[in-house]
Protein backbone atom coordinates (compact mmCIF):
# COMPACT_ATOMS: atom_id res chain seq x y z
CA UNK A 1 0.00 0.00 0.00
CA UNK A 2 1.52 3.29 -1.14
CA UNK A 3 0.67 6.36 0.92
CA UNK A 4 1.80 9.82 -0.06
CA UNK A 5 -0.31 12.26 1.90
CA UNK A 6 -0.19 15.76 0.46
CA UNK A 7 -1.11 18.54 2.89
CA UNK A 8 -4.26 20.22 1.59
CA UNK A 9 -3.98 23.65 3.12
CA UNK A 10 -6.83 25.25 1.17
CA UNK A 11 -9.42 22.58 2.01
CA UNK A 12 -8.32 22.58 5.64
CA UNK A 13 -8.53 26.37 5.86
CA UNK A 14 -12.05 26.37 4.38
CA UNK A 15 -13.26 23.72 6.82
CA UNK A 16 -11.75 25.59 9.77
CA UNK A 17 -13.29 28.89 8.65
CA UNK A 18 -16.73 27.32 8.29
CA UNK A 19 -16.37 25.72 11.71
CA UNK A 20 -15.47 29.03 13.37
CA UNK A 21 -18.30 30.92 11.65
CA UNK A 22 -20.76 28.23 12.71
CA UNK A 23 -19.54 28.40 16.30
CA UNK A 24 -20.01 32.17 16.33
CA UNK A 25 -23.49 31.94 14.85
CA UNK A 26 -24.53 29.10 17.15
CA UNK A 27 -23.48 31.11 20.19
CA UNK A 28 -25.52 34.11 19.01
CA UNK A 29 -28.73 32.21 18.40
CA UNK A 30 -28.37 30.40 21.71
CA UNK A 31 -28.71 33.69 23.60
CA UNK A 32 -31.91 34.36 25.62
CA UNK A 33 -33.73 35.83 22.59
CA UNK A 34 -33.05 32.88 20.38
CA UNK A 35 -34.38 32.94 16.82
CA UNK A 36 -35.12 29.26 16.54
CA UNK A 37 -34.57 26.15 18.67
CA UNK A 38 -31.07 24.70 18.60
CA UNK A 39 -29.51 22.00 20.71
CA UNK A 40 -26.12 20.63 21.55
CA UNK A 41 -27.06 17.66 19.39
CA UNK A 42 -27.41 19.81 16.28
CA UNK A 43 -24.08 21.47 16.97
CA UNK A 44 -22.37 18.12 17.50
CA UNK A 45 -23.91 16.74 14.32
CA UNK A 46 -22.62 19.68 12.28
CA UNK A 47 -19.07 19.34 13.56
CA UNK A 48 -19.18 15.59 13.07
CA UNK A 49 -20.23 16.29 9.48
CA UNK A 50 -17.26 18.64 9.07
CA UNK A 51 -15.04 15.86 10.43
CA UNK A 52 -16.49 13.31 8.01
CA UNK A 53 -16.03 15.71 5.12
CA UNK A 54 -12.46 16.31 6.26
CA UNK A 55 -11.81 12.57 6.33
CA UNK A 56 -13.08 12.34 2.76
CA UNK A 57 -11.13 15.23 1.23
CA UNK A 58 -8.22 16.10 3.54
CA UNK A 59 -7.14 12.90 5.30
CA UNK A 60 -4.95 10.16 3.76
CA UNK A 61 -8.17 8.63 2.43
CA UNK A 62 -8.19 11.34 -0.27
CA UNK A 63 -4.81 10.14 -1.61
CA UNK A 64 -5.54 6.46 -1.15
CA UNK A 65 -8.82 6.87 -3.05
CA UNK A 66 -6.73 7.58 -6.16
CA UNK A 67 -4.89 4.30 -5.72
CA UNK A 68 -7.64 1.87 -4.69
CA UNK A 69 -11.11 1.68 -6.19
CA UNK A 70 -12.72 0.44 -2.97
CA UNK A 71 -11.51 3.53 -1.13
CA UNK A 72 -12.73 5.76 -3.96
CA UNK A 73 -16.23 4.33 -3.55
CA UNK A 74 -15.93 4.77 0.23
CA UNK A 75 -14.99 8.41 -0.29
CA UNK A 76 -18.02 8.91 -2.54
CA UNK A 77 -20.36 7.38 0.04
CA UNK A 78 -19.01 9.70 2.73
CA UNK A 79 -19.59 12.71 0.45
CA UNK A 80 -23.16 11.84 -0.56
CA UNK A 81 -24.53 10.24 2.62
CA UNK A 82 -22.94 10.83 6.01
CA UNK A 83 -21.35 14.24 5.48
CA UNK A 84 -24.43 16.05 4.03
CA UNK A 85 -26.82 14.46 6.53
CA UNK A 86 -24.75 15.47 9.54
CA UNK A 87 -24.07 18.96 8.21
CA UNK A 88 -27.74 19.66 7.51
CA UNK A 89 -28.92 18.32 10.87
CA UNK A 90 -27.01 21.26 12.33
CA UNK A 91 -29.28 23.71 10.44
CA UNK A 92 -26.24 25.38 8.81
CA UNK A 93 -28.05 28.01 6.74
CA UNK A 94 -29.53 29.86 9.69
CA UNK A 95 -26.51 29.44 11.97
CA UNK A 96 -23.94 30.45 9.36
CA UNK A 97 -26.02 33.51 8.47
CA UNK A 98 -26.03 34.46 12.10
CA UNK A 99 -22.28 33.92 12.19
CA UNK A 100 -21.57 36.32 9.32
CA UNK A 101 -24.25 38.86 10.26
CA UNK A 102 -21.59 41.11 11.75
CA UNK A 103 -19.90 41.40 8.35
CA UNK A 104 -23.17 41.88 6.44
CA UNK A 105 -25.67 43.66 8.73
CA UNK A 106 -28.34 43.48 6.04
CA UNK A 107 -28.65 39.75 6.68
CA UNK A 108 -30.26 40.43 10.04
CA UNK A 109 -33.29 42.00 8.37
CA UNK A 110 -34.09 38.88 6.34
CA UNK A 111 -35.93 35.88 7.74
CA UNK A 112 -33.99 32.76 8.64
CA UNK A 113 -36.66 30.20 7.83
CA UNK A 114 -37.69 31.29 4.35
CA UNK A 115 -35.97 32.95 1.43
CA UNK A 116 -38.59 35.06 -0.33
CA UNK A 117 -36.21 36.89 -2.65
CA UNK A 118 -35.29 33.89 -4.78
CA UNK A 119 -36.42 34.08 -8.38
CA UNK A 120 -39.22 31.73 -9.47
CA UNK A 121 -36.80 30.12 -11.91
CA UNK A 122 -34.33 29.24 -9.17
CA UNK A 123 -37.12 27.86 -7.01
CA UNK A 124 -38.27 25.63 -9.87
CA UNK A 125 -34.83 24.22 -10.68
CA UNK A 126 -34.17 23.41 -7.00
CA UNK A 127 -37.48 21.60 -6.55
CA UNK A 128 -37.42 18.00 -5.26
CA UNK A 129 -37.63 16.29 -8.66
CA UNK A 130 -34.81 18.28 -10.33
CA UNK A 131 -32.72 17.85 -7.18
CA UNK A 132 -33.03 14.07 -7.39
CA UNK A 133 -32.24 14.03 -11.12
CA UNK A 134 -29.21 16.25 -10.53
CA UNK A 135 -27.96 14.01 -7.74
CA UNK A 136 -28.43 10.86 -9.82
CA UNK A 137 -26.83 12.34 -12.93
CA UNK A 138 -23.87 13.71 -10.97
CA UNK A 139 -23.22 10.42 -9.19
CA UNK A 140 -23.36 8.43 -12.42
CA UNK A 141 -21.33 11.02 -14.31
CA UNK A 142 -18.25 10.39 -12.18
CA UNK A 143 -18.41 6.68 -12.92
CA UNK A 144 -18.00 7.34 -16.60
CA UNK A 145 -14.68 5.61 -17.42
CA UNK A 146 -13.13 8.69 -19.05
CA UNK A 147 -14.05 11.13 -16.27
CA UNK A 148 -13.25 8.59 -13.58
CA UNK A 149 -9.74 8.06 -14.93
CA UNK A 150 -9.27 11.81 -15.28
CA UNK A 151 -10.00 12.19 -11.58
CA UNK A 152 -7.22 9.72 -10.80
CA UNK A 153 -4.57 11.69 -12.67
CA UNK A 154 -5.65 15.31 -12.11
CA UNK A 155 -6.03 17.00 -8.74
CA UNK A 156 -8.21 19.69 -10.32
CA UNK A 157 -10.63 17.14 -11.75
CA UNK A 158 -10.70 15.31 -8.41
CA UNK A 159 -11.57 18.57 -6.63
CA UNK A 160 -14.38 19.27 -9.10
CA UNK A 161 -15.62 15.72 -8.58
CA UNK A 162 -15.74 16.14 -4.81
CA UNK A 163 -17.46 19.53 -5.01
CA UNK A 164 -20.14 18.44 -7.48
CA UNK A 165 -20.91 15.27 -5.55
CA UNK A 166 -21.12 17.21 -2.28
CA UNK A 167 -23.27 20.04 -3.66
CA UNK A 168 -25.74 17.76 -5.44
CA UNK A 169 -26.03 15.58 -2.32
CA UNK A 170 -26.58 18.62 -0.08
CA UNK A 171 -29.36 19.83 -2.38
CA UNK A 172 -31.03 16.43 -2.35
CA UNK A 173 -30.74 15.95 1.43
CA UNK A 174 -31.98 19.50 1.93
CA UNK A 175 -35.40 18.31 0.72
CA UNK A 176 -35.26 15.07 2.70
CA UNK A 177 -34.41 16.70 6.02
CA UNK A 178 -36.61 19.78 5.42
CA UNK A 179 -34.17 22.23 6.94
CA UNK A 180 -34.11 25.98 6.36
CA UNK A 181 -34.41 27.82 4.08
CA UNK A 182 -37.78 26.32 3.20
CA UNK A 183 -38.86 27.61 -0.19
CA UNK A 184 -40.87 24.61 -1.44
CA UNK A 185 -44.14 23.11 -0.20
CA UNK A 186 -43.85 20.18 2.18
CA UNK A 187 -44.23 16.75 0.61
CA UNK A 188 -46.95 14.38 1.84
CA UNK A 189 -45.52 12.00 4.47
CA UNK A 190 -45.43 8.83 2.36
CA UNK A 191 -44.12 10.71 -0.67
CA UNK A 192 -41.45 12.22 1.57
CA UNK A 193 -40.35 8.77 2.75
CA UNK A 194 -40.33 7.40 -0.79
CA UNK A 195 -38.28 10.41 -1.92
CA UNK A 196 -35.66 9.57 0.69
CA UNK A 197 -35.65 5.91 -0.26
CA UNK A 198 -35.04 6.42 -3.99
CA UNK A 199 -31.82 8.25 -3.19
CA UNK A 200 -30.18 4.85 -2.74
CA UNK A 201 -31.14 3.80 -6.26
CA UNK A 202 -28.26 5.40 -8.24
CA UNK A 203 -25.71 4.07 -5.74
CA UNK A 204 -27.10 0.56 -5.64
CA UNK A 205 -27.49 0.37 -9.42
CA UNK A 206 -23.86 1.40 -9.78
CA UNK A 207 -22.78 -1.30 -7.33
CA UNK A 208 -24.91 -3.89 -9.09
CA UNK A 209 -23.42 -3.10 -12.50
CA UNK A 210 -19.89 -3.19 -11.12
CA UNK A 211 -20.51 -6.42 -9.23
CA UNK A 212 -21.86 -8.38 -12.18
CA UNK A 213 -19.92 -6.66 -14.95
CA UNK A 214 -17.72 -8.83 -17.13
CA UNK A 215 -14.67 -6.58 -17.10
CA UNK A 216 -12.96 -3.98 -14.96
CA UNK A 217 -13.38 -0.61 -16.62
CA UNK A 218 -11.20 1.43 -14.25
CA UNK A 219 -7.43 1.12 -14.15
CA UNK A 220 -6.06 1.86 -10.70
CA UNK A 221 -2.30 1.98 -10.11
CA UNK A 222 -2.29 -0.43 -7.15
CA UNK A 223 -4.53 -3.47 -7.68
CA UNK A 224 -5.30 -5.24 -4.42
CA UNK A 225 -6.31 -8.80 -3.71
CA UNK A 226 -7.93 -10.04 -0.50
CA UNK A 227 -7.03 -13.73 -0.34
CA UNK A 228 -9.05 -14.47 2.77
CA UNK A 229 -12.26 -13.25 1.10
CA UNK A 230 -11.44 -14.22 -2.46
CA UNK A 231 -12.10 -10.66 -3.61
CA UNK A 232 -10.11 -8.15 -5.56
CA UNK A 233 -10.30 -4.41 -4.99
CA UNK A 234 -12.79 -3.96 -7.84
CA UNK A 235 -15.33 -6.47 -6.48
CA UNK A 236 -14.88 -5.13 -2.97
CA UNK A 237 -15.76 -1.64 -4.20
CA UNK A 238 -18.86 -3.00 -5.93
CA UNK A 239 -19.98 -4.74 -2.74
CA UNK A 240 -19.43 -1.59 -0.68
CA UNK A 241 -21.66 0.39 -3.07
CA UNK A 242 -24.31 -2.34 -3.21
CA UNK A 243 -24.46 -3.27 0.47
CA UNK A 244 -23.66 0.02 2.22
CA UNK A 245 -24.89 2.54 -0.35
CA UNK A 246 -28.50 2.56 0.76
CA UNK A 247 -28.25 2.27 4.55
CA UNK A 248 -28.56 5.98 5.32
CA UNK A 249 -31.36 6.51 2.79
CA UNK A 250 -33.45 3.52 3.90
CA UNK A 251 -32.95 4.37 7.59
CA UNK A 252 -34.06 7.94 6.94
CA UNK A 253 -37.15 6.71 5.09
CA UNK A 254 -38.07 4.45 8.02
CA UNK A 255 -37.63 7.33 10.47
CA UNK A 256 -39.84 9.57 8.34
CA UNK A 257 -42.60 6.95 8.29
CA UNK A 258 -42.22 6.47 12.03
CA UNK A 259 -42.52 10.21 12.62
CA UNK A 260 -45.67 10.34 10.50
CA UNK A 261 -47.26 7.42 12.37
CA UNK A 262 -46.37 9.02 15.70
CA UNK A 263 -48.01 12.26 14.60
CA UNK A 264 -51.13 10.37 13.55
CA UNK A 265 -51.31 8.57 16.89
CA UNK A 266 -50.94 11.86 18.75
CA UNK A 267 -54.02 13.35 17.11
CA UNK A 268 -57.05 13.63 19.43
CA UNK A 269 -59.67 10.92 19.05
CA UNK A 270 -63.01 12.12 17.70
CA UNK A 271 -65.86 11.56 20.12
CA UNK A 272 -68.33 8.89 19.13
CA UNK A 273 -71.08 11.48 18.88
CA UNK A 274 -69.33 12.99 15.85
CA UNK A 275 -68.58 9.89 13.77
CA UNK A 276 -71.28 7.38 14.83
CA UNK A 277 -74.27 9.37 13.55
CA UNK A 278 -76.51 8.03 10.77
CA UNK A 279 -75.48 10.92 8.54
CA UNK A 280 -71.74 10.13 8.97
CA UNK A 281 -72.18 6.38 8.36
CA UNK A 282 -74.50 6.45 5.40
CA UNK A 283 -73.10 5.88 1.91
CA UNK A 284 -72.44 9.04 -0.14
CA UNK A 285 -75.38 10.03 -2.29
CA UNK A 286 -77.98 8.44 -0.03
CA UNK A 287 -78.27 11.26 2.48
CA UNK A 288 -81.70 12.20 1.12
CA UNK A 289 -83.14 8.94 2.49
CA UNK A 290 -82.49 9.99 6.08
CA UNK A 291 -85.28 11.53 8.15
CA UNK A 292 -85.05 15.33 8.35
CA UNK A 293 -84.10 15.24 12.02
CA UNK A 294 -81.04 13.03 11.22
CA UNK A 295 -79.89 15.03 8.20
CA UNK A 296 -78.04 18.22 9.15
CA UNK A 297 -78.52 19.70 5.69
CA UNK A 298 -82.29 19.32 5.79
CA UNK A 299 -82.42 20.55 9.37
CA UNK A 300 -80.71 23.77 8.35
Amino acid sequence: MVLVWGWRALETAVLLAISLVYLRGWWQVRQPFRLFPLSWFSMGAFYLGVLVYGVAVVSPLADLSRQYFSLRVTQHLLLVTWAPVLLLVGNPYAVLRAGVSGLWPGLKKRPFSRVSTLSPWLIRVTAPAPAWFLFTATFWLWYDPVLHQAGLHSSLVATVEQLTLSMSALLYWWHILSVSPRVHPEMPPLVHAAYALIGAWPIKVTGLILLFGNSQVYAYPNPMWLPGLGLDDYRLAAMIAWVLGGIVYSTTAVLLVRRWLSAEEAKPVLPESEWATPYSLIAPGLEHRLPPEENPRQTK
